[in-house]
């Protein structure tokens, strides 16, 4: 059973793909959009969780309804680790998170990552293994509600050198960190960040 999480600040709004058919046609669809479309107003206004159940085949609708709030903005970012299985972690904003940023125009998803993983930290010779889970984040620039849709990718590298902090994009320190350190760190990453590494199972 799919599931796509929204996260605004410490709400969370959940949109779950059943997996049986609808078995109450267009008023049942209606109704089903009319709660998503409210449950959206209130994570905005109130910072409400909620979590919705849609039918096969409604969950385009139910997105670009999702849409309507906001502006969309796409990234790509790494999960990097090196030879010696060490993740490549940065903080920023006070957070921990990893290497990511915006697309820019004519860049494939892959590219942008391995691109934004190299300005961000100094690190090159990445190898894309596999695609991770995409998460959205919300939040508001200049009045304005922007849903940030960020494509993770898994990647290895053999780099060995100094690693770069890019502090024009507010990032404070990169650092290789173990798996056990990653594991004692979680509670510091974005909540987003955080459902993406249980869904990839990297902590494991």
């Amino acid at each position: 059973m799919q599931k796509y999480y929204f996260f605004y600040n410490k709400a969370t709004l959940t949109g779950r793909i059943s997996d049986e058919k609808n078995t109450g046609g267009a008023d049942a669809d209606a109704a089903a959009i009319s709660a998503w479309r409210k449950a959206v107003e209130e994570l905005l206004h109130a910072e409400r969780s909620s979590e919705h159940v849609f039918r096969p085949g409604l969950w385009d609708e139910a997105f670009r309804c999702l849409l309507s709030y906001f502006r969309l903005e796409r990234a790509a970012g790494g999960v990097v680790r090196n030879a010696k299985d060490e993740f490549l972690m940065i903080r920023r904003f006070g957070h921990c998170d990893f290497p990511k940023g915006h697309v820019e125009a004519g860049e494939s998803l892959p590219q942008t990552a391995v691109r934004e993983v190299w300005e961000e930290t100094g690190v090159s010779g990445l190898e894309i293994e596999k695609e991770l889970p995409v998460t959205y984040h919300i939040f508001v620039r200049d009045g304005q509600a922007v849903l940030k849709e960020t494509q993770w990718y898994a990647m290895r590298t053999d780099f060995d050198g100094a690693l770069r902090a890019q502090e024009e994009e507010h990032i404070e320190g990169a650092e290789w960190v173990t798996l056990a350190e990653l594991q004692s760190r979680y509670a510091g990453f974005y909540p987003s960040l955080q459902r993406m590494m249980d869904e990839s199972g990297i902590l494991r």
